[in-house]
This record gives C-alpha cells, structure tokens and sequence, in this order.
C-alpha cells in the first residue's frame, strides 16, 4: 500500500534557530572586530598625541630654563650696574670734595677785591667753613659777607662774630668770625 502524505512538510525550526545563530554570531565577530579595530586606531591616535605633548613639554622646559638663565644673568647684570653705580658716585664726591677747597679759597680770594680787610686763617673741615680776618671799618666786613653771598659761596645762613680793639696806633680794628656750610653747588 501506498501511504501520501498530502500535508506540506513545514520546515523544521532548529534549521532556521542554527543559521541565523550563526549569522548573529558572525555579526557579532565582526561587530567586535571593528570595536577593536577603532579603539586600536583610538588608541594610536591618542598615543601620538600623548607624544606631542612629551615634546612640547621638554621643549617648554628647556625654553623655561633658558628663560630662568638668562634672568639670573640679568639679575648678575643689575648688581654689576649698583656696584658699579655706587662706586662712580663714591669717586664724584671724592672729586666734588677735592674741587671744594680750590673753589672755596677762589671764591674767598675774589670777593677780597677791592676790600680793606685782610683774612688771618681760613679752615675747611667738612663742609663747615671758617674764615677769620681783621678789618679798619666795619662796612668792609659788611662788604665782603655781600661779596661772598653773591658769589654763592654762602648757601645758608653764616654766624658772624666781630670783636673791635685798638691797636698800637690807637686806630680802632675789628677782628671778625665768619662760620658758614659750604654748598654742594659752590660756583666761583
């Protein structure tokens, strides 16, 4: 006898479940080879990047220490400059304090002109001058502190001391004290 089997087979499920299991996994390995692909590109690129900034660090650093050199050097340079400095000031006032006397006993010499009077001593110790001379009138004495103030040999307020005497000829002779701060800016 003869069996048929009029109904249609239908296809089986575990045919279908095992090749698109198959097909899942297939996806998924190359899904997953494509993650590893790019995070290893990522990966790359961020290490170059990483070496860049290596880079740039030394050469920051080196420039950072040429920087620091050369203000050290600029440092040396400005003490150099105040030594220096002070020492051209300390020689000025050696040689501004050697011109002093010199200028002092010119000035003191020309206001002298013309004058009936005569300076006994005069003593420089510092900047204190003190000038002593005797006169026959008391109006040369006035004269001749005119004379030196003029001459801007006097800068500040002088003490004056006149004592009168008289002589061996009875004439009348005025002694006199003249005591003054010689200026910085003595002119002749």
């Amino acid at each position: 006898m003869i069996e048929i089997n009029l109904v249609r087979q239908l296809p089986t499920g575990t045919t279908f479940d095992e090749k698109s299991k198959q097909g899942y996994g297939w996806i998924i390995v190359v899904l997953c080879l494509m993650i590893g692909v790019a995070s290893w590109g990522w990966t790359q690129v961020k290490q170059q990047e990483l070496q860049n900034l290596l880079q740039e660090k030394v050469v920051q650093t080196q420039s950072l220490a040429m920087m620091h050199e050369t203000l050290n050097r600029l440092g040396l340079y400005q003490d150099e400059r105040q030594r220096l400095r002070a020492s051209f000031e300390a020689i000025h006032e050696k040689e501004i304090g050697k011109n002093q006397p010199m200028t002092l006993l010119h000035g003191v010499s020309h206001s002298l002109d013309g004058l009936d009077l005569w300076l006994d001593s005069v003593q420089m110790i510092d900047r204190v001058v003190e000038l002593q001379g005797q006169s026959l009138a008391l109006q040369e004495i006035e004269k001749y502190l005119d004379a030196l103030e003029h001459g801007h040999m006097i800068t500040s307020l002088p003490v004056v001391e006149i004592l009168d005497r008289k002589d061996k000829d009875q004439e009348e002779v005025f002694s006199f004290s003249i005591r003054f701060v010689l200026g910085t800016q003595v002119a002749a």
